[in-house]
């Protein structure tokens, strides 16, 4: 088995040889390191086959976490999440199948023709590694609460099938609640279903939108674009502590409320960390 990488203007592409087909723990894993060996992104499907293989590395790190483990929409308007672009500079293709580890260099250059000033690119990496962080930390939110009203609306629905007259604390509890839950949603994301022109971007979309602007250009961020990232960090900062109080608060509450009338409580999910 030998790795080799061989950079190309369309990403570093990696070849490597399988003697035998690897499966469970022993199959192929290829990630891409930087110059002190931290883990800048794992590529996915990787063959495991027995015989000569060839993956590509675009040469961005990993993609932010998803809301939902489904995949999403993909058309000529949306091209799935990515990851930060990578700087110029030396890094490292490492395969492990098994026991046996190799590691090759992989150096990323400057296009010779682009004009660039000094820092320019490093400091939109570091920019863009942090918006990436702030929509991971969005989805992470949006994630408790779709989960969460998923569960109050399933009670609800399971009182209403039985035909028990609910509690009017517990009817108000659930209604306040819901009520609560999805205008939080409404300043995360745009609300599933509709159109995008149809709804203004929420915070969610302007980490996107901006994101995409500083993302892979040969240019760094201007003094507007670095201004608006504190924006934006702030509303991260507003919307994240209401959506932690309301798992904490809210939630607790609503879950004792439901267990007080024989319904089962709520799984609560855990409080965002909060990113500076």
């Amino acid at each position: 088995m030998s790795p080799s990488a061989d950079p190309t203007p369309y990403g570093a592409l990696i070849t490597f040889h399988l003697k035998e087909t690897a499966e469970g723990d022993a199959a192929p894993k290829v990630e891409i390191l930087d110059a002190s060996g931290a883990v800048l992104r794992s590529l996915k499907d990787v063959p495991k086959e027995a015989g000569m293989h060839r993956v590509v590395w675009d040469l961005a790190t990993e993609e932010p976490r998803p809301r939902s483990d489904e995949p999403g929409p993909r058309g000529f308007f949306s091209f799935g999440p990515l990851g930060p672009q990578v700087p110029p500079g030396n890094y490292r293709v490492r395969l492990t199948a098994g026991s046996t580890v190799l590691e090759k260099p992989v150096v990323v250059k400057l296009d010779p023709t682009a004009s660039v000033a000094e820092g320019a690119l490093e400091t939109q990496y570091e920019l863009t590694t942090k918006l990436r962080d702030l929509r991971s930390s969005v989805n992470d939110a949006l994630r408790g609460l779709d989960s969460l009203k998923a569960q109050i609306e399933e009670r609800k629905k399971t009182l209403e099938t039985q035909k028990k007259e609910i509690p009017e604390a517990l009817k108000t509890g659930i209604e306040t609640n819901l009520e609560e839950l999805n205008r939080i949603l409404d300043g995360l994301a745009r609300p599933s279903g509709k159109p995008f022109w149809s709804e203004g971007p929420r915070l969610s979309e302007r980490l996107q939108d901006l994101f995409g602007q500083l993302n892979g250009v040969l240019v760094g961020p201007t003094a507007a674009q670095s201004a608006y990232i504190e924006e934006i960090r702030a509303e991260y900062r507003e919307k994240m502590g209401a959506v932690n109080r309301f798992f904490g608060d809210a939630g607790t509450a609503l879950s004792r409320l439901f267990e007080e009338n024989g319904t089962p409580g709520l799984l609560l999910p855990q409080a965002v960390t909060l990113l500076e």
